[in-house]
């Protein structure tokens, strides 16, 4: 029993990290875009 209880808590954390990750890599991937708008709208005004 605490076998499969400790596989599906491990699987279950590793789950919530890979979730942390992708939200952090959107994140940091949405800052990059919205700089690069400003810059472009810059140079183009």
């Amino acid at each position: 029993m605490s076998r499969t209880v400790s596989q599906s808590v491990t699987e279950d954390c590793l789950f919530d990290t890979r979730t942390q990750v992708r939200l952090q890599l959107s994140r940091s991937v949405h800052k990059t875009l919205a700089s690069a708008k400003e810059i472009l709208q810059g140079r183009g005004g």
